[in-house]
């Protein structure tokens, strides 16, 4: 539950050790994760990163669990390059480190 001591209620929970079975690709002024289905269905699924950020293992996995079910998936840095939330960060910081990730500011 969210309240001024824990003002997002999120936990990156259990990390896993994950290397993916896709690869890192530029898609205009943003890097993301790529991972193409064994079967070309011609259908595709972009999956948006959380705070924890596109290179996450446990984001990977699931993009890779989605590809397997015959989609190609995509995972854009939507916080073009900058660092995502750390868990241990102090949670009233947190208004200010969100508004300084916008996708639609190119990296300087």
């Amino acid at each position: 539950m969210a309240n001024e001591a824990y003002p997002c209620p999120c936990d990156i929970g259990h990390r896993i050790e994950y290397g993916g079975l896709g690869h890192e690709v530029q898609v205009e002024h943003i890097k993301a994760y790529l991972t193409k289905s064994p079967v070309d269905a011609g259908k595709a699924v972009v999956v948006i990163q959380d705070i924890f950020g596109w290179q996450l293992p446990n984001t990977r996995y699931m993009a890779d669990m989605i590809a397997g079910n015959g989609y190609t998936t995509i995972v854009p840095d939507f916080f073009v390059g900058q660092e995502p939330w750390h868990p241990s960060g102090d949670w009233s910081t947190f208004p200010e480190w969100l508004k300084t990730r916008n996708a639609k500011k190119k990296k300087k």
